[in-house]
């Protein structure tokens, strides 16, 4: 996995490896900022994530409910809604924060465009058992490393094993770039604030 991921200066994680052509790395690179985030200080009043997963593809696959078309459908019901709100936005945003962290304590799957960044919603099958998400083996697993197999999205997952409220890391993501069988342990904070080099080998 040589080279795959740095970090930066603050201790984020940054991909370095290929995306689709419809992917943008901003896109990505904000998802693992806002990941990391709440992995390691937690959503608000000094509460931790329970787990969850950002799930990044194609817009209209990710919002398809045909079953040969579609990456997972969403529920009808969905507060991102026509929001137009971004995961570039919740990066940057305290407002915004305040808005999109609660889903990250329902132990569910944010479903984001990886070409705008916007936010589709919540899917609840995709982002199943996270809480206890540990081995290769267990059925999220299997789900998620079908949906990145499909080579039509690009997946984070972070255990509730790996989510603290005190600012260091505790584990590591489970992350599966597009088309990966198998997933790739990325730490959610660089153990050593300030080096930047690289990692994955």
């Amino acid at each position: 996995h040589g080279g795959l991921f740095t970090f930066t200066p603050e201790g984020c994680p940054t991909w370095l490896g290929s995306l689709d052509k419809s992917c943008s790395r901003e896109v990505v690179d904000a998802a693992f900022k806002v990941a990391s985030a709440v992995a390691t200080a937690g959503v608000g009043e000094k509460q931790a994530a329970k787990g969850f997963a950002l799930v990044l593809g194609c817009g209209q696959q990710l919002s398809a409910t045909d079953s040969v078309d579609s990456i997972g459908c969403l529920p009808t019901l969905q507060k991102y809604l026509r929001q137009g709100v971004r995961i570039q936005d919740v990066a940057g945003d305290l407002g915004v924060q305040r808005y999109v962290y609660p889903d990250f304590t329902s132990e569910r799957a944010l479903m984001i465009d990886w070409g705008s960044g916007q936010i589709l919603g919540c899917h609840h099958a995709v982002g199943s058992s996270l809480r206890h998400w540990s081995s290769q083996g267990d059925q999220t697993h299997a789900s998620i490393s079908s949906v990145a197999q499909s080579e039509r999205s690009f997946v984070i997952i972070c255990s509730e094993d790996s989510c603290s409220i005190e600012g260091r890391a505790h584990g590591a993501f489970s992350v599966f770039p597009p088309g990966s069988r198998e997933a790739l342990d990325v730490p959610v904070k660089c153990p050593s604030i300030g080096d930047a080099a690289s990692f994955g080998e």
